[in-house]
């Protein structure tokens, strides 16, 4: 393992896991967000929200993802540099603990790279299920390829077992491109989606770095018959036979360094399914640029994601198994995109592949610049904000409120803060409270005024 920095260096065996596994005011600021058609939605900036040091006393660095320990109150952090902490934040007083570290697998280069998100196994801590001290990673390789691995967890120790890396899709990620691959999450039917990105670059890090391939790989995003780039994918990491079938069309095909259908089946329900084996049936979703940020409401089962977009705008997405976002044809609710390169050469696809979806939520480029996908608020702290999606921007460090109506339409869209400093990940505890690094230290959202 790495080593660690001098104030990480004492981190002592997980007992956490290593337990786990072994057994405001409201103030209408009128700002339109407009798009195609009759499109628009105001969001009103509020007062009296604030993000507050949670009061651990350690520095969490640059940490691009958080999500839940199963059956737990323990949040877990992971880290662009590859490693993940475990924390229970009723215990601020509490050090936080390595769960492991992939350092020597990820690139560190920049933002583009690293580690990009992380999912525990439903059975997680189940002592009686074979996937008890099972977790899945998704990162950046060091010769620029995007993964999924399958690791797990030693039940004498509590921390990750690196030689354990069962690796089940790896993607080119030609020219260092940002639209890599994104958050991980288990639905509540129990199978793991996967967000991947479109891959584009013209830029010249990595294999095919500045080359057609490399520029092309946008055009890629409306076939699903030799690539997996371009949407969220849904596979079955257990192998049911009665929900689930083995893959009949598996990577490589176009590019000889790129795999896939390893550890895992086809859920014998994605919308995409071909009996010939001509196309690649892990696609639930298709259309998409760079959808980063993706999570499960813990109520309805509702997945929603969080897809950066190009100069026009931003995108907030739920995720319907068929649908066609429109990437690269349209994005946000413009059908005509503000390509800043040319757009996609030849014909439109003929056919088209699922039916068309339009976003819940697209600011503008005036609102978001980068947009971040945080929990479908449910708990009791926040009455308020309950079953509102929460969300913000990278760079302006907005932090959002979403809320729908039974038919998913926007009904209102709430300013809750503009932060002092940058955040890549928002996460509800089991208790309630919602937390976020920001400046290396783990902060919490608190209402500092009463309606």
């Amino acid at each position: 393992m790495a080593r660690l920095t001098t104030r990480e260096a004492r981190l002592p065996v997980p007992p956490l896991l290593r337990a786990i596994v072994g057994v405001g005011l409201l103030v209408v600021l009128a700002i339109p967000v407009r798009g195609a058609g009759t499109y628009e939605v105001e969001i009103e900036s509020t007062t009296g929200w604030t993000w507050q040091p949670a009061g651990v006393d350690y520095a969490f660095g640059d940490v691009i993802s958080i999500r839940r320990v199963p059956r737990t109150n323990l949040l877990a952090f992971g880290r662009i540099d590859g490693r993940i902490l475990v924390h229970d934040p009723d215990k601020p007083d509490t050090t936080p603990e390595l769960l492991g570290s992939i350092e020597h697998l990820v690139l560190q280069d920049n933002e583009r790279s690293g580690l990009k998100g992380f999912a525990f196994h439903p059975a997680f801590g189940l002592s009686s299920d074979a996937n008890r001290a099972t977790i899945f990673i998704a990162y950046v390789t060091r010769d620029w390829k995007r993964r999924l691995s399958r690791f797990a967890v030693s039940e004498e120790t509590g921390q990750l077992v690196n030689d354990s890396e069962e690796v089940m899709i790896e993607l080119l990620l030609p020219g260092g491109a940002l639209h890599s691959i994104g958050e991980l999450a288990f639905g509540q039917d129990g199978f793991l989606y996967v967000p991947v990105g479109d891959g584009h670059s013209s830029e010249t890090h990595g294999p095919y770095g500045g080359t057609a391939i490399a520029r092309d790989m946008m055009n890629l995003v409306q076939r699903i018959d030799d690539n997996l780039v371009g949407g969220v994918l849904r596979i079955d990491v257990d192998k049911d036979p009665l929900r689930s079938h083995p893959p009949r069309r598996r990577l490589p095909i176009a590019l000889p360094e790129e795999i896939s259908g390893v550890g895992y089946w086809i859920p014998n329900d994605n919308p995409f399914l071909d009996d010939s084996g001509a196309l690649m049936e892990e696609y639930f979703t298709i259309g998409h640029r760079n959808p980063w940020k993706l999570t499960v409401d813990a109520d309805t089962g509702e997945l929603w994601v969080a897809e950066v977009g190009p100069s026009n705008g931003e995108e907030i997405n739920r995720i319907v198994s068929g649908g066609n976002y429109g990437w690269p044809y349209r994005a946000g609710k413009d059908v005509e995109i503000a390509w800043d390169r040319a757009p996609p050469s030849g014909p439109t696809p003929d056919p088209w592949y699922g039916f068309p979806v339009e976003p819940v939520f697209s600011p503008n480029r005036s609102q978001a610049r980068s947009i971040l996908g945080g929990p479908v608020y449910r708990g009791d702290k926040f009455r308020e904000l309950y079953g509102w999606y929460l969300c913000g921007d990278v760079l302006m460090r907005h932090l959002w409120a979403v809320r729908v109506d039974d038919s998913r339409e926007v009904v209102s869209v709430k300013q809750l803060l503009t932060a002092d400093s940058t955040t890549y990940a928002i996460e509800q505890s089991l208790g309630g409270d919602v937390y976020a690094v920001l400046n290396d230290e783990l902060h919490k959202l608190v209402k500092t005024a009463v309606d």
